[in-house]
């Protein structure tokens, strides 16, 4: 275990394929490094297992240092900082949101240390790869399945994430390019209840005392997919209602399980990145090209057709 300043890093002894890696002049091995905001939300803690578990399947020894921020942006500043004062060969992030952390991002990219972020795009040029899941695809085919379920005709509630996240936005809007194509499907109530089963509810709640008649949720995540349904069923309206999320993780209580026990009817594949992101990790250290960004798509996950 090393210890930077005052804040713990884990560290993880992982080994790298045989093949034409190079080797760090430090210590002859890769020393790679992890960043993430916050292990709180069940997605994030989906995408650190994917990245950890996928690096354990290399030979060769590579040294991956992984620090969670505890959803404090100061201290994933200083984390970064720490890594850089480490000199990593490589920095993966995955970010609060679109603009955080710029200073410091500059400061590591003009270093030279190539930079990996994950899950949420920058709103500048410091890094060397972005990877992420092609949300306007989710918000498209989360349309083309109301379309379908509802036969074009329909009223729909929006549970949307954390207002300003590109994720966000870039969902919705996916999901009103399919469905403004059908006069008789209209999204009477949209607000955001930050990815949290505890203000879906809430919103969910002022939604069904808004509008008599809601045949549809499409919630920007399986949670709040899951909020939504537990107050309508306070309501008793649960049967009237479609339900759909994003995410499919089998997480305790949300996406397959919630499919499973029919609390949500479908959900749309969120990739946790973590076979992309060390590929790409390796590509970069071999210092062969990689793309500026690489988008994941989704698939949609439903009980009925047996697809999870």
């Amino acid at each position: 275990m090393f210890v930077f300043k005052k804040y713990t890093i884990l560290t993880f002894a992982l080994l790298l394929l045989p093949g034409n890696c190079g080797k760090s002049t430090k210590d002859s091995r890769y020393l790679v490094a992890f960043s993430q905001f916050n292990t709180v939300e069940p997605m994030r803690n989906a995408i650190n297992n994917s990245i950890l578990d996928e690096a354990k399947k290399y030979s060769n020894l590579l040294k991956l240092e992984f620090t969670d921020a505890d959803q404090d942006p100061v201290k994933q500043e200083t984390d970064i900082e720490n890594f850089l004062e480490a000199e990593v060969d490589l920095l993966i992030v995955a970010l609060k949101g679109d603009n955080s952390l710029k200073e410091v991002m500059k400061k590591v990219f003009d270093s030279g240390i190539p930079i990996i972020i994950i899950d949420q795009m920058p709103d500048n040029e410091y890094y060397t790869c972005f990877i992420g899941v092609n949300n306007i695809q989710i918000g498209k085919e989360a349309g083309k399945y109301a379309v379908e379920i509802l036969n074009g005709e329909g009223n729909i509630v929006e549970i949307r994430g954390l207002p300003g996240l590109n994720s966000s936005d870039e969902r919705s809007s996916g999901f009103k390019e399919i469905i403004d194509n059908y006069p008789d499907m209209k999204i009477v109530y949209s607000d955001f209840a930050n990815w949290m089963i505890p203000l879906a509810i809430t919103k969910m709640e002022m939604a069904l005392r808004e509008q008599d008649k809601i045949d549809l949720v499409f919630a920007h995540n399986d949670q709040m997919a899951v909020g939504a349904y537990l107050a309508s069923r306070s309501h008793r309206r649960e049967n009237r209602i479609v339900f759909i999320g994003v995410g499919g993780l089998s997480s305790e209580g949300l996406g397959l399980q919630a499919l499973d026990d029919g609390k949500i009817n479908a959900t749309f594949l969120y990739p946790t990145y973590g076979k992309e992101t060390l590929e790409y990790a390796l590509k970069i250290l071999n210092k062969k090209n990689v793309p500026k960004t690489v988008k994941l798509n989704t698939r949609l996950i439903t009980k009925e057709k047996n697809e999870f």
